[in-house]
């Protein structure tokens, strides 16, 4: 889409936002019927928490060939925090202590994933967004997140404040 210089940057901007919204709902249409193409026999339990993980959700609505599943299209695509990556970004290579006092420090490895000194696998900065949900006081609140103790000495530290 070309745009005209006469129509404000805002203008254009949410032009690009609903083109881009457009391409999203395309490319999950296409993802929906690929993840429904290969069922396979999978049973609706099964079935159904493969689509949880793809961002999908069931209605509930049973008929006779199995559960009616929909995308749920009121539920918003979560951004990434630039708040979050920003902090992190400035706090690169700093010192920081895990609850049992063991030092370490991590490096960006990609544009959201960051890489613990003191481990081999990397930590996606949306364990970083789910952790700061839950806003924890103590480490095993954060079970559930991808490399816990990392996070927890990053997030509650003075200086990620």
């Amino acid at each position: 889409m070309k745009y005209s210089t006469n129509k404000p940057l805002i203008e254009r901007l949410k032009e690009k936002q609903e083109e881009n919204l457009e391409k999203l709902y395309q490319a999950r249409q296409r993802l929906w019927n690929v993840i429904k193409d290969k069922r396979n026999g999978e049973d609706d339990i099964h079935f159904a928490r493969r689509l949880k993980r793809y961002g999908f959700t069931t209605d509930g609505a049973h008929v006779k060939t199995g559960v009616n599943y929909q995308i749920n299209e009121e539920k918003e695509i979560p951004k990434m925090s630039i708040d979050i990556k920003s902090k992190l970004k400035q706090l690169e290579g700093e010192t920081f202590y895990t609850v049992t006092g063991k030092p370490y420090t991590y490096e960006f490895v990609g544009e959201n994933v960051i890489k613990p000194s003191r481990t081999n696998y990397s930590i996606h900065l949306k364990n970083f967004e789910k952790a700061i949900e839950i806003n924890p006081t103590k480490l095993c609140q954060i079970r559930e997140v991808r490399g816990p103790s990392y996070i927890f000495g990053i997030i509650t530290d003075s200086r990620f404040n």
